[in-house]
């Protein structure tokens, strides 16, 4: 086989560099490695300054239009992060706030996953794949839209022009940044209020950005131009942490995706496209090739590749070690390999990735005489899980897929996702996303309501296995007078008005606030002993609830 240098594109949410790697050719000619991809970073922000510019004039009349919201409360805490998609599965934060004043990098939690300069947190889907199906961004918390803009190319690989973009007042001066969205998909406009977890846009690449994904920003408005605020706290960013349940850095090693083709290196796109993938090989294909974009890749380690024929028994084994110069948060590994019966055997046959002794890939090929167009596997069957278990009716409700992002379809097809959402039986929201993870918005569902989601997974032509989940958010409890006494029981109101007592609020107690003293016999608490007590102890006359 000729060998060549193959040049290609990095990608990273904030920047991208050129790298020419050396095919190695192994011993028998039976495989070889191909590329390399390192994260790069670049020194510009994802917020240019002409844009910065722009938000700062927005912000400003809106200021002066609305004096009144400079006092009015953040809205609470950070519950869930703003995108859909599970947190280090197949969404990925590359990049936090650099804390560091001078050129050097430092995030929150004393490493280096930001780039010099940098303001926000960076979080993207996988490749262009998945922004064209759809990823959503959500309002991270209550707020007032200040400044919306669309219309933008989405599909950027450098920084360029003006990105698709919404800023949020959340209330005490604090503002959200949401940048670099999907033409066409910006759903709120200036002065809509809007709350926790609706879905404001899609994630793209538009503006300074080099691949799809959410800049995410906090900034502190109560000076000119204001501060970034980074949420996340941690031993080098020393205050109280802006999430309820703040979710620490994965550093594990995992296989974000993967793919197998007949298609040499020199034609496959560059990144963050998709790297293609075929459902079946013919014997007579001179190599497989195969790519694995991993997270979290040490400076050095063994890796090992399995060829296991469709009977179950090993025909090749090869084994290696790396070492690389650093650590890198992203690396695409790409491979070709002739082994000799698979020209031979037709059948399942399972290779299999190992990394220093675990498997962290299994991967099924179908080696044909004849490539069958239609052929197709549907999507794994899924499970889902609804999130808080306890929900208020002010919370953000999270559903998501569980299992494994690399096993999710045999034949290694993009998967996405329908979530169809309902309360007491009606559809709030249906959305079909390259997602393993939606929220429904915190006024979807009040106390008392039924919240049921049912989440079907399909690679766009067989649908897997559904599941569905659901949960009730219970009834509002707060203070109950129970007697004459300064005493209290939490209870619902339904139960205090049963009883005939006062209902003091929800989510209130002793605590908080003292009960009324009322007079032995004052059923109803209006301060009087009258006909109307004995008429309610009458209608309330019966079993307790």
């Amino acid at each position: 086989m000729k060998l060549r240098n193959h040049r290609i594109v990095a990608n990273c949410l904030a920047g991208a560099v050129v790298i020419s790697i050396d095919i190695q050719a192994f011993a028998a000619n039976e495989g070889g490695v191909h590329l390399i991809l390192p994260n790069a970073f670049n020194p510009e922000d994802c917020i240019t300054s002409e844009e910065r510019v722009i938000a700062q004039k927005a912000i400003d009349a809106y200021r002066q239009a609305h004096p009144e919201r400079a006092g009015a409360d953040t809205a609470g805490r950070l519950t869930f992060f703003p995108t859909a998609g599970r947190l280090y599965g197949d969404m990925f934060t590359t990049n936090f706030v650099d804390l560091d004043p001078t050129s050097g990098i430092l995030d929150w939690d004393c490493t280096s996953r930001s780039y010099d300069g940098h303001n926000g947190n960076d979080t993207g889907p996988r490749s262009f794949s998945e922004q064209l199906i759809g990823v959503p961004a959500y309002a991270a918390l209550d707020g007032v839209v200040v400044y919306a803009h669309d219309g933008e190319f989405d599909m950027n690989t450098e920084c360029v022009g003006i990105g698709n973009a919404v800023i949020i007042d959340h209330g005490g001066d604090l503002y959200g940044y949401y940048w670099h969205f999907k033409n066409g998909s910006v759903d709120v406009l200036e002065g809509d209020t809007v709350v926790a977890g609706q879905q404001i846009a899609e994630i793209a690449s538009s503006g300074c950005s080099t691949g799809p994904h959410l800049h995410f920003e906090l900034r502190d408005h109560d000076w000119f131009g204001g501060s970034t605020f980074e949420p996340y706290a941690g031993t080098c960013n020393a205050v109280d942490s802006m999430w309820e349940d703040q979710e620490g850095i994965d550093r594990e090693l995992y296989v974000e995706d993967h793919g197998v083709t007949a298609t040499e290196f020199a034609d496959w796109p560059d990144r963050p496209y998709r790297y293609p993938n075929d459902r079946e090989f013919l014997l007579s294909d001179s190599h497989q090739y195969y790519w694995h974009t991993l997270h979290n890749i040490p400076a050095t380690g063994a890796r090992a590749f399995r060829f296991y024929r469709p009977d179950g028994t090993l025909a090749y084994e090869y084994s290696d070690t790396w070492e690389y110069p650093t650590e890198y948060r992203e690396v695409t590994w790409g491979w070709y390999w002739n082994i000799a019966d698979m020209h031979t055997i037709p059948g399942t046959w399972t290779v299999d990735l190992v990394v220093d002794e675990e498997v962290l890939l299994s991967m099924q090929l179908e080696m044909v005489e004849t490539l069958d167009e239609d052929f197709n596997r549907a999507p794994a069957d899924i499970s889902v899980e609804l999130t808080p278990s306890a929900p208020t009716a002010d919370d953000v409700l999270e559903c998501t897929v569980l299992g494994t992002l690399v096993h999710d379809d045999p034949d290694r097809d993009l998967v996405s996702y329908r979530f169809e959402w309902t309360v007491n039986g009606t559809v709030v929201r249906d959305t079909t996303i390259a997602a393993m993870r939606d929220v429904l918005q915190s006024d979807a569902a009040g106390h008392g309501d039924l919240v049921e989601v049912t989440v079907t997974p399909t690679d766009g032509l067989l649908e897997g296995g559904s599941d569905v989940a659901e949960i009730l958010i219970p009834e509002a409890t707060g203070a109950c007078c129970t007697d004459n006494a300064v005493n209290c029981v939490i209870a619902t109101q339904e139960n205090c008005e049963y009883f005939g007592h006062t209902w003091m609020g929800k989510d209130t107690t002793c605590e908080d606030v003292v009960c009324l003293t009322t007079c032995l016999g004052d059923v109803t608490g209006d301060g009087n002993v009258s006909v109307d007590d004995l008429l309610s102890l009458i209608e309330h006359w019966g079993p307790c609830p």
